[in-house]
């Protein structure tokens, strides 16, 4: 008789948390600056939050504190399957929110797109020589990862009426515009310089918004200034638009400018722009300053979902134009090149003098740039290499030099989306067709591009709390501010290796229909008889069993979309039953969660193995999948701890085992040698056997099976001694 396994793990651990003045992009383009924003909706409302407490390393404790998120808030979520490469978006309300204490340190991430400061363990997506992983910020390298980068196109609400008039006058206000307040009576100035053509269109926008207008010319300091005095039509427009006085800091895009057309978006930057960008003599660039960080990265993210242009935020120190003429921080955005020309044709200026100028650069500058780039140049050269086409052949096509090509091969430089373009039109015309070839043709024309890492460093980090977004129950990315995307099948692969390496007849079958993984890491995503077709009735369920090198059998599931929609996970249960005497253990690799896939996991296994990392709110998530169980009558025999490192468990493994009222029966270190085994498509049992990792899978293996095992060098070993306090070992 077979033995059934259920592999099935919670939602994942939630190390990865931003800094306290981190902003966070939102689906309409605007943004929100975490920490205060969690901060205050704890402070509103502290009967609806989750208190866990957690014990830290000198005997201390840590108090986590999560809430569900307010229905309003939706962000925009980036999933990113490793395997097949692929990177798909949508616009959905997180699941919950999230504040923590904070470590002594973070880390500080610079690229094109800004700072950004995350905690150590926070996770991006990169390129890295062509190919697309999700790593931890701490194992980034600088100079040649390159950050994935989300331009969404945004569209504002037809049901929102806003006026385009009101738009521009609202962006001279936050540009060179003042509120004048007496007692609760207010008056609205904006200052114009020499500049004709500005001044009229001032003017003229008064006369649309309310009817006239006031204008003073001060000589002594050539400044024009227009005003409107009477306070009802102004209080009106400030409660519409919920306008406020604020300082110089503190400006903002109004709100309802995010739910506006890109008419009236395009009309707010370009007063705004009118007011405080410089446009460069001899470069076709546009420099915006603002003392706000908060106005900067709201008018970046407008410009990048609305009109797909892309700048460089960056931030320094400048003397202030007031009295005291102290240096203060500034904030800095950079458009440039291609994104120049773009904003030239999406907004431009009403100032005659910086339209001009622009238009000049525009007709007489070359427009190169490399901010946001794709860097693919090992894909380039694989493809070329593996047609037979020579360098010459391509350098012809794209008029430029062999030693060009060379160049953008060995990565030296990255194409823009211009010149990706170029070469996959040049692949096209010598004839290739392949895989390679619609990979990148479906990144030139997506929504995503790169940016280069130009500098990681360990920061002090002086606040209380780092904060998170749990964006869905199954995993994804948020979108930080800069436009940057920020965020179990192992176990069951290696326990099968593990307990085929105790004499044991073993088949792993991919449990999770939706995002199938196990043939994906073991090199067979593809295969004539699949799980889904067994589901389906269409094929026996032992004709979809395949042998694995590594010695283990095992059934994948199909890749297919077509699979998705034809296949009922509730006749899981029928179909694995027709393994039994086929082989000693049948290990399901399950979806993570609680959804229809993971229930047909449960219903299809004797018995149950948790798999979840130490840290708090995955044990909390892990109790819920232990109670699941318990109500379907299915007995969870133990908890797997993954991913752990000396001295890092949030929760003690005695609090662990009673939190969950279950035994930790394994215990599996942090080691790199599980993703070399996943680069080699294999199991680190088979590839490592001597790693940490390794011993720490056939150590559950050996715990499963009731035996003892002793590996033959455990001085020295850490896991060995943690696997000894809690019993599983001999001392």
């Amino acid at each position: 008789m077979a033995k059934y396994i259920g592999i099935l793990s919670g939602k994942g651990g939630v190390g990865k948390s931003l800094g306290y003045s981190e902003y966070v992009s939102l689906a309409d383009g605007d943004v929100v600056e975490i920490g205060p924003f969690i901060d205050e909706l704890i402070s509103n409302q502290k009967d609806k939050i989750n208190y866990l407490i957690a014990k830290t390393v000198d005997g201390g404790s840590e108090l986590f504190e999560v809430l569900t998120p307010p229905d309003d808030l939706v962000l925009d979520v980036v999933h990113f399957n490793s395997e097949r490469q692929s990177l798909v978006s949508e616009k959905r309300k997180p699941v919950y929110l999230m504040r923590k204490p904070a470590p002594e340190t973070l880390i500080r991430m610079k690229c094109p797109a800004g700072l950004i400061d995350v905690t150590q363990e926070h996770k991006f997506v990169i390129m890295r020589h062509g190919s697309l992983i999700k790593i931890e910020a701490k194992d980034i390298r600088p100079k040649t990862d390159y950050l994935l980068l989300f331009n969404p196109k945004t569209y504002g609400n037809p049901v929102v009426n806003s006026s385009k008039d009101v738009s521009e006058l609202l962006g001279y206000l936050m540009g060179d515009g003042y509120i004048e307040q007496r007692k609760d009576r207010f008056l609205i100035h904006i200052f114009v310089g020499k500049d004709k053509g500005l001044l009229e269109g001032v003017k003229k926008v008064f006369e649309h918004v309310f009817g006239s207008h006031k204008h003073l010319f001060d000589k002594k300091r050539n400044i024009h200034r227009v005003s409107f005095c009477k306070n009802e039509p102004i209080k009106n427009l400030f409660k519409l638009y919920k306008i406020k006085k604020v300082t110089a800091g503190e400006k903002f895009v109004p709100e309802k400018i995010f739910a506006s057309d890109d008419e009236c978006v395009s009309a707010f930057i370009r007063a705004l722009f009118d007011c405080d960008a410089h446009v460069s003599k001899n470069r076709l660039e546009i420099e915006y300053v603002s003392k706000s960080k908060r106005l900067v990265l709201q008018v970046a993210s407008l410009l990048r979902t609305r009109f797909g242009i892309c700048g460089q935020i960056k931030s320094g120190l400048k003397k202030a134009s007031n009295s005291d003429m102290a240096k203060q921080r500034y904030w800095r955005l950079y458009i440039s090149g291609e994104n120049a020309v773009k904003y030239h044709k999406h907004v431009s200026f009403r100032g005659s003098k910086k339209k001009n100028r622009l238009e000049w650069l525009v007709n007489n500058k070359k427009s190169n740039t490399n901010i946001d780039v794709f860097p693919v140049g090992s894909i380039i050269k694989s493809i070329r290499v593996k047609n037979g086409i020579t360098a010459p052949q391509i350098a012809k096509l794209l008029d430029c030099t062999k030693q060009m090509v060379y160049e953008y091969e060995r990565e030296f430089y990255a194409p823009s989306r211009k010149m990706l373009v170029r070469f996959i039109t040049c692949f096209k015309k010598l004839g290739v067709s392949d895989e390679d070839i619609r990979f990148l043709a479906n990144l030139a024309c997506s929504d995503y591009s790169f940016r280069r890492v130009e500098s990681v460093e360990e920061i002090s980090y002086d606040k209380p709390y780092v904060y998170d977004f749990q964006v869905c129950e199954e995993g994804g990315h948020f979108v930080h501010a800069s436009g940057i995307v920020v965020s179990n099948t192992t176990t069951a692969i290696n326990l099968g290796s593990a307990l085929n390496y105790f004499d044991k007849d073993v088949t792993v079958v991919d449990g999770n229909l939706t995002t199938p993984n196990v043939g994906l890491h073991l090199g067979v995503p593809v295969v004539p008889i699949n799980f889904h077709h067994a589901l389906r009735g269409e094929n026996h369920i032992t004709e979809a069993v395949y042998l694995h090198p590594a010695g283990m059998k095992i059934v994948p599931a199909g890749i297919s979309m077509n699979d998705l929609k034809t296949t009922d996970p509730a006749r899981m249960p029928h179909i694995l039953g027709h393994l039994d005497r086929t082989t000693d253990f049948v290990i399901i690799d399950g979806a993570a969660g609680l959804g229809r896939e993971a229930l047909a996991t449960i219903c299809s296994s004797e018995q149950i193995i948790i798999v979840t990392n130490p840290e708090l709110p995955a044990i909390a998530d892990a109790l819920k999948t232990v109670k699941y169980c318990e109500e379907l009558g299915r007995p969870v025999i133990g908890v797997v701890l993954t991913r752990t490192k000396p001295n890092n468990l949030d929760v003690s493994l005695k609090n662990i085992e009673t939190i969950l009222d279950k035994p930790v029966i394994g215990i599996i270190p942090e080691d790199k040698s599980v993703r070399e085994a996943m680069v080699r498509k294999d199991a680190v049992v088979y590839t490592h056997p001597k790693t940490d990792a390794s011993v720490g899978y056939k150590q559950l293996a050996a715990a499963i099976l009731g035996r003892r095992y002793e590996p033959e060098a455990a001085e020295g070993n850490w896991i060995l001694k943690v696997l000894n306090r809690i019993g599983l070992v001999k001392a």
